[in-house]
């Protein structure tokens, strides 16, 4: 709600068509994107061309074990705007960093088996010496 604008990373081919449908039922295709393809190959290719976004949210497959990498990648490759915020949720059981390069964890909550973490990236950008 409110978006500018909207890039949805999926991998699965089958949950790519599904998000597409949901985007034309509420005629939304003018501020989407989806992007069938890796997370990972799709961040890197994000960082390469300088984009970023204001707002990330992860929520990748429980059994694959992909939070901690993911959050460590959208922090490597820089696709968070400073002062932006990555909310992740992953399974309780899993231990994410309190800090991934200009990333720093903000808020967890846990719900059940699940639980949220969010992080805002520094409003300042990082310089590597």
């Amino acid at each position: 709600r409110g978006a500018t604008s909207v890039c949805f990373i999926e991998k699965v081919s089958e949950r790519t068509d599904q998000i597409k449908k949901n985007i034309e039922r509420f005629n939304l295709q003018k501020k989407s994107e989806v992007l069938n393809k890796d997370v990972f190959a799709s961040l890197l290719r994000m960082g390469r061309q300088k984009r970023s976004f204001d707002i990330v949210f992860l929520d990748p497959p429980y059994a694959d074990n992909l939070c901690t990498d993911t959050v460590k990648q959208i922090a490597e490759h820089g696709v968070v705007r400073p002062g932006g915020f990555v909310a992740a949720e992953c399974p309780k059981k899993i231990d994410l960093p309190e800090e991934v390069g200009s990333l720093k964890q903000i808020m967890l909550r846990r719900y059940g088996q699940t639980k949220v973490v969010i992080y805002q990236a520094s409003s300042l950008p990082c310089v590597s010496g």
